[in-house]
Order: C-alpha cells, then structure tokens, then sequence
C-alpha cells in the first residue's frame, strides 16, 4: 500500500485474556481515519492499545495505553512471538502485542469515550466475526494458543 507517512510509529496492543477465555475489545469511534483512506465502518472492534510516548518502555506504554482507554490496571503475561506492520494511507505502525490480564477481574472497565464508545469481552470465535482490523482476529487466535501455558 502506499502511505505518505514520513515517520514508522511504533504502537503497542494490551491483548487482555480474563479467566473465561474471553478477550477484551473496544468499539472504534470515528477518529476521522475514514478522511485518511481507511474505512471501518460503524461498529468496528479493536484491541485496545496505541502510540508509545518518548522515554517509556514498551510494557510501560501497554500498561499506560490500556490505563488511558479501559481505566483497568493490568499485569502483562508475556509478548506475543509476532510483530505486524500495519500501512495505512497517512500511518505506518510497527505494533507489538502483549498477552495480559487484569489484576482484579472485579474492577469495572471504563471507556474512555474519546476513542471507544464502548467495550465488550468475547471469545475468539466471536471476534472472527466481527468489524474488525484483518491482524486482530490472527493476533488473539496467537494468544489464545499462547494463554494456555499461563491460564
């Protein structure tokens, strides 16, 4: 694809696995992407995560990203074995993903309303299904055979 990106921004995704198996994903507001090329669509689920800030280490961005969109304090598992490039007409990432879990599953999830609407816990089946970037649905199945050595 071709990009007039000038910079590769490296991003980080919380791939957050609670004890029913299910996975934590956000409903996409419109960010003003579909301006850019980039159509999702209404009711477009994603993994929570996004952009490191300068300083931070990788870990320290997933567990503030995840902070800043969910509110939920999370203890990251272990980094998944795949790095996706993602090209977009004016973004190019380098997203790395991290397998994690909450710290307290009883503590509410909290949208943040600024780039999530909303937020629902599936089963990977289901987010196959579902409006969503083509490296989620690959990037949780990874997971999940990863999940079952910590889970």
């Amino acid at each position: 694809m071709q990009t007039t990106a000038r910079k590769i921004t490296p991003a980080v995704i919380g791939v957050i696995r609670n004890s029913h198996g299910q996975y934590l994903m956000t409903d996409r507001l419109n960010t003003g992407l579909e301006d850019k090329g980039v159509v999702m669509g209404d009711d477009f689920w994603q993994l929570p995560g996004g952009g490191l800030e300068v300083g931070e280490t990788v870990e320290a961005g997933v567990i503030r990203e995840i902070k800043e969109e969910t509110d939920l304090d999370i203890e990251i598992i272990t980094l998944l074995p795949k790095i996706h490039t993602s090209i977009r007409p004016t973004w190019h990432g380098i997203l790395l993903s991290y397998l994690c879990r909450v710290k307290n599953e009883a503590q509410p999830v909290k949208v943040d309303g600024h780039e999530s609407s909303r937020f629902g816990w599936f089963k990977p089946e289901e987010i196959e299904r579902l409006n969503s970037f083509k490296e989620t649905y690959i990037t949780v199945k990874m997971a999940e055979d990863i999940a079952k050595l910590f889970f």
